[in-house]
């Protein structure tokens, strides 16, 4: 699942792709090729539906209520589980920069001179 711009907050402007501090990703399991807003507790508008807006971030506090959201029995919101990403070794040493070479003088030849056409 390809994951595009997050939710629209009210007042239209989209979160930032970098999900803020306190946010989880959700998906939305509805059907239909319409987007439609969906309010959390806290007030914030989000637009999922359609095909751009399968999955997006959502404040922590509004997952509960738009986990209970449903259609025809059927959940709309469910919590993406993300992976972690793998722990990376740290690099004990930066590179190393190269030693300047001494650059050998190199010999110019004067331009040869052009011989005349002969008629």
């Amino acid at each position: 699942m390809k994951f595009r711009l997050p939710p629209r907050p009210a007042g239209g402007k989209h979160l930032s792709l970098a999900p803020k501090q306190g946010m989880v990703l959700i998906s939305f399991l509805g059907r239909g090729n319409n987007q439609r807003s969906y309010y959390g507790k806290s007030g914030t508008r989000y637009v999922f539906g359609g095909a751009r807006h399968r999955a997006g971030y959502v404040y922590e506090g509004d997952v509960e209520a738009l986990a209970k959201m449903t259609d025809q029995g059927k959940a709309l919101f469910e919590r993406v589980k993300v992976p972690e990403l793998p722990k990376m070794k740290p690099v004990k040493e930066a590179w190393k920069p190269v030693e300047p070479v001494e650059v050998a003088p190199v010999k110019v030849r004067k331009p040869r001179a052009k011989k005349a056409a002969i008629d």
